[in-house]
């Protein structure tokens, strides 16, 4: 798990590679297609993401192609802070939390500001321009649609680490507290991520979400087979859980065989 400091450095980082692929660019940069600018990397309750592919073409289309999207950072569950190149002024901005939240928060955002400055001053900002260029705002959350698309990506991303979890449960040679302690950690993070998922989408039919607007009409096909699909493993390990261990390994060697097909 990397520092906290190397997490709000990787943020930073976003500045410097943009920075670079402008600086490089023949054409004017609201021409920019969505490139990979930097990796996610998660420190303790502290992490930054790339922009999901939704984000990056949704920023610059929602600002008249005026902001596109570098990084994210998130303390514990919430967003805190967006790193944005400002494509009228050719700059680098951060959007930053004005909630404390916490001390642990707090401290993640001071070092957001100060990697950030030191990012900016490395590609010839002044000290004051980076500063200038800091802006409280309350629109860092991101709405609902966008946290769906990011947890449906999230989903396609790493569907197979439920498997893998699955498989590390039955291999042999391991205590079985071991094998338990897969099994709930699989349910924790399927859990966690069925709530990102579906917290705040209108409970309903499909008509009824479609009219509310909360999910667009392309999205709810895919929205319902993710939501289903993360019930029913839920279902399952919950279901795991109440098994003598043994009876657990068979149950899980069988549905292992039944996902193959």
């Amino acid at each position: 798990m990397a520092t906290n400091q190397t997490v709000a450095d990787r943020l930073a980082k976003s500045v410097t590679e943009m920075h670079n692929i402008v600086k490089n660019l023949s054409t004017p940069a609201t021409n920019i297609l969505p490139v990979p600018v930097i990796r996610d990397l998660k420190g303790s309750h502290f992490q930054v993401l790339h922009p999901s592919t939704h984000i990056m073409q949704t920023m610059p289309l929602a600002t008249a192609n005026l902001f596109f999207p570098l990084g994210i950072a998130i303390s514990y569950r919430t967003n805190i802070a967006k790193t944005v190149w400002n494509l009228k002024y050719n700059k680098p901005e951060l959007w930053i939390t004005p909630n404390r939240y916490s001390n642990t928060t707090a401290r993640h955002k001071s070092l957001i500001i100060g990697a950030f400055n030191r990012a900016c001053m490395a590609i010839g900002m002044t000290y004051d321009e980076a500063r200038a260029s800091t802006y409280e705002t309350l629109a860092l959350s991101d709405s609902i649609e966008d946290r769906v698309v990011n947890e449906i990506e999230h989903v396609i991303r790493h569907g197979g680490d439920y498997k893998s979890a699955l498989h590390d449960a039955v291999r042999g040679g391991i205590h079985v507290n071991t094998r338990i302690a897969h099994v709930q950690s699989a349910l924790a993070n399927t859990s966690n991520s069925f709530d990102r998922l579906t917290r705040d989408v209108p409970v309903g039919n499909t008509l009824e979400r479609m009219q509310t607007g909360t999910i667009p009409h392309s999205l709810l096909e895919i929205y319902e087979q993710t939501a289903r699909s993360m019930v029913e493993r839920i279902d399952f390990m919950n279901h795991l859980l109440t098994l003598p261990i043994n009876e657990m390994r068979v149950v899980i060697r069988a549905q292992l065989e039944l996902d193959k097909e």
